[in-house]
């Protein structure tokens, strides 16, 4: 048995990715356009996708590339159904493959890291998993995991890299600064941390990092320079940016405490239980940290899910530290960060993997760091938080998978039952989200062809099924561009309707 494992152990990463790719697949090909991506596909049709991304750049966003994604997908969705899940099951690869580069993964890895793809939190699933632009957080997210496996793979012999995946590489570096702010950032700091930690170990500096950091940094202030982005800054949050850095940080703490732990319970339940097993299979005798850590981390599974079970056990003071805005509360998460340090300095043998794991944790909470200084802290721009804890998830697993013995079941079991539960979840609800998008053209065919009719019905999406798919009153831009669009008259008036049932 364990010489068929031995055989199979090695495609385990391609079979999990490739169902990745055909889940995907499903949610991407019946989800429709939605919200800022009618804008899009409308601009992009108008002339050259480049000379639109620049005229951007210089009236509206600095994320070039990010932009011209739009232009040049919004319009092709067939493109976007293809590359959509290529992005994922290529992400899926890349983290499994990062988790592996000290200790071989296998099946509970590989099982475990399926599972957190697929129970991230709803807001994030809608807005970055299912969204034509919400991929514009997606590819730097695959870019920079790309980047981080090649450089810590190769990091004895990065100046012997082959010129062309170092060309490949540095462009990625480029690319990756001219998406998305935090995401540039965290790049940034990750290359300076590499730097430091390659001088310390080889005692010289490496050409190809700093090259590497000096393109990441040119492009970053690209994007920062960007007119058009200080221009609408300043426009649309004026009083947030007046603000100094403390008062901004006390506005943004509570969106902190919520996109870096409340938000995500599966994300912090499968990283909290890995947190565990490197104490209870340490193989070192209990003693009275040990004991408390591990209480703490059980706590922290039940605040977790408190809400869940709330109506089992009502709790006041329970119910107010799982507020992100609650005082006591904040000091209780913060402290997981302590924790989380604490656990893999003291519990992780392995040095490469104690310093890689740190290194993934210092990544995702800068990510989320960084988006205190924001107006706007939303669920997607958690998505490189939860993609690094994976990361990290699958890194500390296959560092005590090996002597789990039989208790590799029920965490097996567990992640394979979320899994499928998810699976079964997302199946109906794309699939609902269809049937309303048929419905939906429908009915705007009806109209288009009686343009004497001005009172427009649409039926709203399933809840939590997908981000920006009704309009609500009051927001004139997507309501014009709903009605750009699907070619329907400037001057009807569009109703977006529940149905009776779904």
């Amino acid at each position: 048995m364990k010489n068929v494992y031995n055989k199979i152990r090695p495609y385990v990463p391609y079979a999990f990715a490739l169902l990745i790719f055909g889940l995907f697949y499903y949610m991407t090909s019946k989800t429709p356009l939605a919200g800022d991506d009618w804008g899009y596909a409308i601009n992009g049709m108008k002339q050259n996708p480049f000379k639109t991304a620049f005229e951007f750049y210089q009236s509206w966003s600095g994320r070039f590339f990010s932009e011209l994604w739009g232009f040049i997908v919004a319009p092709r969705k067939w493109l976007w159904n293809l590359l959509n899940p290529l992005f994922f099951a290529l992400i899926y690869y890349f983290v499994y493959k990062i988790g592996s580069l000290k200790k071989e993964a296998g099946l509970l890895s590989g099982m475990v890291l399926f599972a957190m793809m697929l129970n991230v939190n709803a807001d994030l699933r809608m807005q970055t998993y299912t969204w034509i632009m919400g991929t514009t957080y997606v590819i730097p997210l695959l870019l920079s995991l790309g980047y981080f496996f090649f450089v810590l793979k190769e990091f004895d012999t990065l100046e012997e890299m082959p010129k062309w995946l170092k060309g490949i590489l540095l462009f990625v570096c480029f690319y990756i600064g001219l998406t998305m702010e935090n995401i540039a950032a965290v790049v940034v700091f990750g290359e300076l941390l590499l730097i430091i930690h390659y001088y310390f170990k080889h005692k010289k500096v490496s050409r190809f990092l700093v090259l590497s950091i000096a393109i990441s940094l040119l492009s970053f202030v690209i994007m920062r320079s960007s007119p058009g982005s200080a221009f609408r800054l300043m426009r649309d949050h004026p009083e947030f940016n007046a603000l100094p850095i403390l008062n901004k940080i006390q506005i943004n703490l509570p969106y902190f405490i919520q996109y870096t732990f409340t938000g995500h319970k599966f994300t912090l339940l499968f990283f909290t239980v890995v947190l565990g097993g490197l104490m209870v299979f340490d193989g070192r005798p209990l003693n009275p940290l040990k004991i408390a850590l591990g209480l703490y981390l059980v706590f922290i599974l039940f605040l977790l899910f408190y809400d869940n079970i709330a109506r089992f056990l009502p709790s006041a003071f329970l119910s107010r530290i799982t507020d992100p805005a609650d005082s006591i509360g904040r000091i209780l998460w913060l402290l997981y960060i302590v924790v989380a340090f604490v656990i893999i300095l003291l519990y992780v043998e392995d040095p490469a993997v104690k310093l890689m794991a740190l290194f993934f944790i210092t990544l995702g909470g800068s990510s989320n760091l960084i988006m205190m200084m924001s107006p706007i802290f939303g669920a997607r721009s958690a998505l490189y938080f939860v993609y690094f804890i994976i990361v990290t998830t699958v890194l500390l697993l296959n560092e005590f998978a090996h002597k789990m013995g039989i208790f590799v079941w029920p965490l097996l079991i567990v992640a394979l039952a979320l899994s499928l539960l998810r699976v079964r979840e997302y199946g109906y609800k794309y699939a609902a989200v269809d049937a309303v998008q048929k419905e939906r053209l429908s009915i705007i065919e009806y109209y288009r062809t009686h343009p004497e009719d001005k009172e427009v019905h649409i039926p709203r999406m399933p809840i939590y099924s997908i981000h920006s798919g009704d309009v609500e009153v009051g927001d004139d831009y997507h309501f014009e561009t709903f009605r750009q669009y699907f070619g329907l008259s400037p001057d009807t008036n569009i109703y977006f309707d529940w149905k009776e049932s779904y």
